[in-house]
């Protein structure tokens, strides 16, 4: 609450000095001295408190010079400074990972950032990295069912007071695309579920050769939500998002725009391959 209050004031008592000096002309100009704003802003509510006063010519004369002095401060002063508080605010997010090594800039950090965001922010995305090499959230789910799902994260969702309802892994691929590959049917990006049972009657037979990545199958779904009352244990990864996959994600989508195009790659001996 407190950050909150201050958050809102700072921009509100920048923006009152600014209108009330005469550095800045007004967008929608009042004249009048300061008793003349006074009096009317008295007229305006002593004609509320009072029904007899609302009906006078004076009242709502005041009335239309008080509502564009109002129009002029809101949306010509504090509105766009409280937009700049905001755009402000969010560049420091965003620039956390790439400036924490700044001492001045971990301080503020430290002080008011990291205090007024929530915890699932900073553990379910890159936020801690900075934005090269680009990053993905690989998780390994266990719910209170007992089972275990593995899988690139696709969403993250959270309440109005930061706490997570709950997490979406990407979808498996589209089986219905005409570009689709023989890779694409073997992403690995695609959720999946580990068979446990299967792994154990395995085990029991070969315990020294079995091995477990064979035992994740693949979920075809086109969206895989976990509800958050169901995750009992999270192992998070932070992985380099491969290049090959960038590529890949960059040709999807302008393949789906209809763009005719070949994409070729070359080796360091100079060699192209398509």
């Amino acid at each position: 609450m407190t950050f909150a209050v201050g958050a809102a004031l700072f921009p509100l008592i920048l923006s009152l000095l600014i209108a009330w000096s005469r550095w800045v002309p007004h967008p929608i100009a009042v004249s009048g001295t300061f008793a003349d704003r006074r009096h009317d802003y008295e007229t305006v509510y002593s004609g509320i408190v009072d029904e007899k006063n609302s009906s006078s010519r004076a009242f709502w004369s005041a009335v239309t010079r008080v509502s564009r002095r109002q129009v002029d401060f809101l949306f010509f002063f504090y509105y766009p400074l409280v937009l700049i508080e905001a755009g402000l605010f969010a560049l420091l997010v965003y620039k956390y990972g790439e400036w924490k090594g700044n001492w001045f800039y971990r301080y503020i950090a430290r002080k008011i950032i990291l205090r007024h965001l929530s915890e699932w922010t900073m553990l379910l995305t890159p936020f801690n990295f900075p934005p090269n090499p680009a990053r993905e959230v690989w998780l390994d789910v266990l719910t209170v069912d007992d089972v275990l799902y593995r899988g690139l994260l696709g969403q993250l969702f959270l309440d109005v007071n930061g706490v997570l309802t709950g997490l979406a892994l990407a979808p498996f691929p589209d089986l219905t695309s005409e570009e689709l590959s023989a890779s694409d049917l073997e992403s690995e990006h695609s959720p999946k579920r580990f068979d446990r049972e299967r792994y154990k009657r395995a085990a029991e037979v070969h315990s020294y050769s079995t091995d477990a990545h064979n035992y994740w199958r693949d979920i075809p779904s086109g969206a895989f939500y976990l509800p958050a009352e169901k995750i009992l244990n999270l192992n998070v990864t932070y992985v380099e998002k491969q290049q090959s996959d960038t590529l890949a994600e960059a040709t999807r989508e302008l393949q789906m725009q209809s763009f005719d195009f070949t994409v070729e790659s070359w080796t360091d001996t100079g060699e192209a391959s398509t």
